[in-house]
């Protein structure tokens, strides 16, 4: 039995993925504000593409200093905690309690500690 290769598939599925998003607004199985047709969004997208990009360069560089950031401090502490006996046996016990945490619900805490949006940062 002949079978398409993976690549092939995927492409398949993204188109369907595509087409689904263009029918399914138009037959109104879902409201329009849920799901507004693709012609629609890529649409609005080109009109509004000043702003959307304005937005993803803003996000791009708050991803990148996060990245940065969190990287630094990860290293400095891991060095720190790895290097020193008396950080290790004092930080090691709180480190690893951590993992019991899922990290989804640090999200709402983490919201409200740095608030939300650049100039609440």
């Amino acid at each position: 039995m002949y079978w398409p290769a993976p690549a092939t598939v995927r492409w398949m599925i993204l188109g369907l993925l595509l087409i689904l998003w263009e029918v399914v607004p138009w037959t109104g199985a879902l409201p329009e504000l849920f799901l507004p047709a693709l012609s629609k969004t890529l649409g609005v997208l080109y009109i509004d593409r000043e702003i959307y990009f304005a937005a993803l360069l803003v996000t791009l560089y708050e991803v990148a200093l996060a990245m940065l950031i969190a990287c630094g401090l990860g290293i400095l502490v891991g060095a720190l905690v790895g290097g020193v006996a008396l950080l290790r046996d004092l930080l090691l016990p709180i480190f690893s309690s951590l993992y019991a945490v899922p990290i989804v619900i640090l999200y709402p805490i983490f919201t409200a500690w740095f608030g939300i949006g650049s100039s609440s940062k």
